[in-house]
């Protein structure tokens, strides 16, 4: 009943916390509506997975259909009750400012996403079409490459 709400007023996403505390993965959400997260801002795990996230080469992850995506949950008003802040800045001085890793918002991420899954390719996957009116990033052979947005690639 929720999805459906959720649907009928228009949304397209919404964050869930089925898998916190043991979630732990870093994958793109297949159900937008049932988004999970990587992990909580207080999981006892949660520089581990950062430390994870930024070593693994994001190359050799290019193979995973869900995509690499590491989304932490929380509320602001949790730092001062619980004393975060200074773990929080800690965090980001981990993850921010990496020309390897996009920041998107939700939304954006979401826009991107269902634009990757629009591509159309030719039956011996040598041709790609990108409907979208985003680029789209892709890797073949461990080198990345861009299909322009509503352009079509030989690869």
């Amino acid at each position: 009943d929720t999805i459906t709400a959720l649907k009928m007023n228009g949304l397209v996403y919404a964050r869930t916390c089925m898998g916190f505390p043991k979630h732990h993965e870093f994958d793109v959400p297949e159900n937008w509506l049932e988004m999970d997260t990587t992990c909580h801002h207080a999981d006892t795990r949660l520089f581990d997975l950062a430390d994870r996230f930024i070593n693994e080469d994001p190359l050799r992850n290019w193979h995973r259909k869900s995509g690499f995506l590491f989304s932490i949950w929380g509320h602001t008003y949790e730092f001062d009750k619980e004393e975060e802040w200074e773990r929080i800045e800690k965090l980001m001085s981990i993850v921010s400012n990496r020309e390897e890793v996009w920041y998107p918002t939700t939304i954006e991420l979401y826009r991107y996403v269902k634009a990757y899954n629009s591509l159309e390719y030719s039956v011996d996957q040598s041709v790609i079409y990108n409907p979208s009116a985003f680029d789209i990033w892709l890797a073949k052979d461990g080198k990345p490459f861009n299909v322009p947005a509503g352009e079509t690639v030989k690869i």
